[in-house]
């Protein structure tokens, strides 16, 4: 087995119990997470915070911090649970079990991403199911500010999202059963898809 900065690092998120009465408790966000995490399990090294507060989702983070210092590494980041828009309905707050529905609670999107981008992966997936999830498409600039601070051992870098919805609400479950990659760690990659064909008036293929 390789060393385990060598495997890819995988990190998710899954809250269904919520302390406040403000917040409605959820069912299946952790065990999507979890599931998920099993997906991925020959490959990365996984760690799964359910129901966690603030305080530990951060020191999990800070004890990650530089895990890939000297090797090329794949990281991916999975939330499921509630998120809500920030201040003025800007930015994304991801919603632990300790947090309440205020829009400075929670944890902050953008520096959880830039918190990912610190343990030096080269290659990072941050997938978000969650309401109001694309409020959090500034962290596309504010990882790639980071990168280029810091650049990762390997190249080249990459960094993609995944939402579950724009500035909206979501209904639960919509995003991580129906992950393209999900099916894909199960059963492999499937056939080919034929490249389509668009036709002129005159019947000859534009295209193809």
């Amino acid at each position: 087995m390789p060393d385990e900065s060598e495997r890819g690092l995988f990190l998710g998120v899954g809250i269904d119990h919520y302390i406040s009465d403000q917040l409605d408790d959820l069912s299946g966000a952790a065990d999507e997470v979890t599931a998920l995490a099993t997906l991925v399990g020959d490959h990365f090294t996984t760690e799964v915070l359910r129901d966690a507060d603030v305080q530990t989702i951060r020191d999990e983070l800070r004890s990650r911090r530089d895990h890939f210092e000297s090797v090329a590494g794949a990281l991916m980041i999975v939330w499921s649970g509630h998120g809500r828009a920030g201040l003025e309905g800007n930015g994304l707050r991801l919603l632990a079990s300790d947090s309440e529905d205020r829009p400075t609670d929670g944890i902050d999107a953008v520096q959880l991403a830039t918190d990912g981008a610190a343990t030096g992966a080269n290659q990072i997936l941050f997938v978000i199911d969650t309401c109001f999830a694309g409020n959090a498409l500034h962290a596309l600039a504010q990882v790639k500010a980071h990168m280029r601070e810091r650049p990762p051992a390997g190249e080249p870098s990459w960094f993609g999202m995944l939402f579950a919805c724009d500035a909206e609400t979501v209904r639960q479950h919509l995003l991580l059963p129906t992950l393209p990659c999900s099916a894909y760690f199960v059963t492999g990659p499937g056939p080919p898809v034929p490249t389509p064909r668009t036709f002129g008036d005159d019947g000859r293929s534009e295209t193809g």
